[in-house]
């Protein structure tokens, strides 16, 4: 094998490995995007690198409006995806820009401009919940615990365990 002396060949080269057969039919199954029909709204893992790591450095536009600054920060996460190198929770690969004309997604990453990622960001919803593990406060009341139970199921409904 070569050796690889920085980040970017290291990154490129795990890229180029293609996922397992099985690992194909788990992405079809659970984690590439589907319209209310049914229909297939992403194909590859590529497609899932973009929308998950474009939805995450849409959260840049909260320090910095240079665009190249952004574009950068999606570029690092996106590589980091495709090569499968750093893989975030599911609740992040499920629901990542989910909500989202699904056209902004296949934009080439010259032309979003900032104003793009402003609009991902204020996307934001309860349906676009990233995050896998929370704590929820329980008092010592009958109160208290029902609605610690309904806080919980509400993170249940919308993916979070």
């Amino acid at each position: 094998m070569e050796k690889l002396y920085n980040l970017e060949d290291f990154l490129d080269f795990f890229s180029d490995i293609k996922p397992s057969d099985n690992a194909e039919r788990i992405l079809r199954d659970r984690y590439l995007l589907k319209d209310g029909e049914g229909n297939y709204l992403e194909h590859t893992w590529e497609d899932i690198a973009r929308r998950v790591s474009r939805y995450i450095a849409s959260a840049e536009t909260l320090y910095t409006e240079d665009i190249e600054k952004i574009r950068k920060v999606e570029n690092i996460y996106f590589k980091l995806l495709k090569s499968r190198v750093f893989l975030p929770n599911s609740p992040t690969l499920f629901n990542a820009g989910k909500t989202l004309d699904q056209e902004i997604f296949k934009k080439n990453l010259e032309d979003m401009t900032f104003e793009d990622y402003k609009n991902i960001y204020n996307s934001r919803s309860r349906h676009n919940m990233l995050s896998a593990c929370f704590v929820v406060p329980l008092e010592d009341s009958m109160e208290g615990i029902f609605d610690a139970v309904k806080d919980a199921a509400l993170i249940q409904k919308y993916g979070g365990e």
